[in-house]
C-alpha cells in the first residue's frame, strides 16, 4: 500500500493469492504490482509480469522483435519500468533470447 491508498485498494491481488494458496491451485500470478509480486512469492506462487508475457509473445513468434521494441519504448517512456534483465538494449535482446 502507498500513503493515501484506501484499505481496500489491493484486495483483488490479495484475494487472488489467498485463493491460489488456500485451494492449492497449480497456478501462476501475473502482476506488475511490486507488493503483490512480493506477497505471491512469499507464498510460493510463481509470478510473471507484463515483460514476461511480452517475452513469451516474442518466443512464440506472436510478436516480432520490431513490435517488441515499439512496446518496450511505450512502456519505458510511460513509466512502466524495465524488463527484469536490465535497462540497456543489448541486455534486453539477450534476455529475449534466453530461457530465463
Amino acid at each position: 500500500m502507498q500513503p493515501g491508498d484506501v484499505a481496500t485498494s489491493h484486495l483483488g491481488e490479495a484475494e487472488t493469492i489467498v485463493i491460489i494458496t488456500g485451494r492449492q491451485i497449480a497456478a501462476a500470478f501475473v502482476t506488475d504490482d511490486a507488493d503483490a509480486r512480493r506477497q505471491a512469492k512469499l507464498h510460493g506462487v510463481p509470478v510473471y509480469s507484463t515483460w514476461h508475457i511480452l517475452k513469451l509473445a516474442v518466443a512464440t513468434r506472436r510478436m516480432t522483435l520490431e513490435e517488441f521494441q515499439v512496446v518496450y519504448h511505450l512502456l519505458v517512456n510511460g513509466g512502466r519500468g524495465h524488463p527484469p534483465c536490465a535497462r540497456n538494449v543489448d541486455a534486453v535482446v539477450d534476455w529475449l533470447s534466453s530461457d530465463a
